[in-house]
Parts: C-alpha cells; structure tokens; sequence
C-alpha cells in the first residue's frame, strides 16, 4: 500500500478505505440474507422496525461517520436504525439498596443523558443531509428498576469468567439493553410509538479510539513521555483490543440473535493507520473535542458532518450514565467481588 505524505491526501485515502469496508460489509450482508423481507408493512404489527441494518448510536463522531457512510451504500428504500442508549439515574446521594426511592421524584430522566442529547443533535443533521432516507432514531430507555434483573440473569453470564470488572459491568449492561434494540421510535409529535430493532446486521464504532489516540489517557501519555511512547501505547491497544473488548461485545450482541459490524477494525483500516505518522492522528496543540481523533474529524468535515465532528468523546458508561444509573453506592468492587456477587445471586 502506498502511504500518502500530505494530510489531504491522508484524508482521502482514510475515506476511500472505509467507504470500501462499508460498502463490501453492506453488500456481503444483503447477499448473505436473501430470506430478509424489506416490506415494512409486514412487521408493523409487532412493532419492528423493518431495518435490516442497525448501529449503536450516541451521535458522537465514530457512530456519525459510520452513518453518513452507511448512507451511501444501503439502498435507498431501506431504513437505517440509530440506536441510543440512556439510563434513568437515582438522584445524587440516593443507596443502591433503598427501595423507597423508587419513585419519579428521585429519579432523573433517561432524556437527560449526555449521549441522547448528542443523539438527537446528530439525528437531525443526519436528516438534512440525507432526507430521502427513513433514519429510525430508536431510544431505548431503561428505568432503574430493569437494571438488577437483567445484570444476573442476562449480562453476567454473558461476561463471566473473563470479564468482571465493574467496566465491564457497566459496559455490558449498556450495549446489552442497546442490542436488545426495544424502545421508542423517536418523532417530532407528542406521541412516541414503541419500537424494537430489526437489524440484524449491527454496526458499532469499536476500536477507533485505540487507532487515533482518542483516550484522554493518550493526550497525557504524549504530553509527558512523548510521541514514541504514545506510538507503541496504541499498538499494545489495538493488540489486545480482541482480547479486552471485542469476545465480550460478540457475546453480547449475538445473544439478541444480531451480527455485529466492526469497520474501524477491518484490517485494511488497521494496516492503514497503523503506517501514517502520529502527527494525522493527534493535535496535542488543539482544544479538547478537535485534537483528539484529528484524522478522523476531518473526514467527517468532508461529510458535512458539523456538529458530529466537534464533539468531544465521551465514554459509554458515562455518555449512557449507566455508571451513575444505581446512584452513589451502587456495584462497586474488585473481579473477586463481581464473581462473588453473582455466584450469590445466581443462587437466591
């Protein structure tokens, strides 16, 4: 592969590879499903959204990009499901353990969450600039009182033995629920009809962040050891991504009965950014929300993605709030403690 010299030329070539990863993933999986019935009407009765592919949405820039691009290669007649995420959160102070604060006074809104917020911004930049496309914004809300539950019955299972630390609690549950893909179908009018995911091709924007020094963590690294140890800081990152992340996520998502997408990871993507000098990836000269991911801000700019592209990142368990959903003593602990916990309910 010839490595281009020039940001512009970086620029291009970084968008000529993902447009061709998407477009090869889209065309696989529309051949793959012959079976798949398109016609909306015949799932209207169950409430299904009818889309044959979905992506987990926060409306930040990995998860915009992706469905500009998306944009270009599902066909037109076809509806695309943003899914988003939010956690209802126990007021400030308020015990995990206090059942008496069930109650709408002390709890705040899934609407308020940071990542619906983005959502919602980034939903409606997304239909300006592709209006002939059904874009399904489908909001899944999830009280507080669903969270226990689903924690030992579906999640920990799902994560044990490997993954149990509290991250990989509050991750789990957040994508979890967000594959589940139940919820309500987001809509300028008062009403807002229940609505459950379709895809079963389920995009994520997993592993970019490990590519272009997305991580507040990588900023410091480079600031105080410089670009060298920042270099080699990405590549132990996008080694052991397959083993930290990406085993849990496909446990997760394929328990819906759903096939993940991962296209920041596809090889042509990784062989790609992991040639290009550290100066495409991070601009330590710049503020926070344009810095950062510098390569790939850019190439949402070329996709008049304006907002999207000043976005700041923000992590799932914060940008869900599912970190904060228990309030201020909710599952806290060592692996140890996670295993014991569950080896605990699992017995009640």
């Amino acid at each position: 592969m010839c490595i281009p010299t020039t940001l512009k030329e970086v620029q291009q070539k970084f968008l000529d590879l993902l447009s061709a990863v998407i477009h090869d993933s889209v065309n696989f999986d529309l051949l793959y499903d012959t079976n798949y019935s398109f016609n909306v009407s015949d799932v209207l009765g169950d409430n299904r959204s009818g889309s044959l592919f979905g992506l987990l949405f926060s409306g930040g820039l990995d998860s915009s990009v992706i469905a500009a691009l998306l944009d270009r290669f599902v066909p037109d007649d076809q509806s695309i499901d943003l899914i988003n995420v939010a956690f209802q959160r126990r007021c400030t102070g308020v015990s995990v353990n206090n059942s008496d604060c069930l109650d709408k006074d002390c709890l705040i809104s899934a609407e308020e969450a940071p990542d619906r917020q983005t959502a919602l911004k980034s939903y409606e930049e997304l239909c300006k600039l592709s209006a002939r496309r059904k874009w399904n914004l489908i909001k899944i809300n999830v009280n507080v009182s669903e969270i226990s539950e689903a924690r030992v019955k579906h999640v920990w299972p799902l994560l044990l033995p490997g993954h149990t630390t509290v991250l990989d609690d509050s991750l789990g549950l957040a994508l979890w629920f967000a594959a589940r893909g139940k919820g309500v179908l987001h809509s300028s009018g008062e009403f807002e009809e229940k609505c459950t995911s379709s895809a079963k091709f389920l995009f994520l924007g997993s592993g970019i962040d490990e590519q272009l020094a997305g991580y507040a963590r990588h900023l410091t690294t480079y600031k105080k050891f410089g670009p060298e140890a920042l270099q080699n800081e990405l590549l132990k990152e996008i080694l052991f991504i397959s083993n930290r992340n990406l085993g849990r996520d496909d446990r997760i998502i394929s328990a819906h009965g759903r096939m993940p997408r991962l296209p920041y990871l596809d090889e042509r993507i990784v062989n790609f950014l992991a040639k290009i000098p550290l100066e495409f990836k991070i601009n330590p000269d710049l503020p926070k929300g344009q810095g950062e991911k510098f390569l790939l801000r850019q190439v949402a700019s070329m996709l008049n993605l304006n907002y999207a592209s000043k976005q700041p990142k923000r992590a799932m368990q914060f940008g869900s709030r599912v970190a904060k959903a228990e309030g201020s003593k909710r599952l806290i602990g060592s692996a140890d403690q996670i295993k014991f916990a569950y080896q605990s309910e699992s017995q009640k």
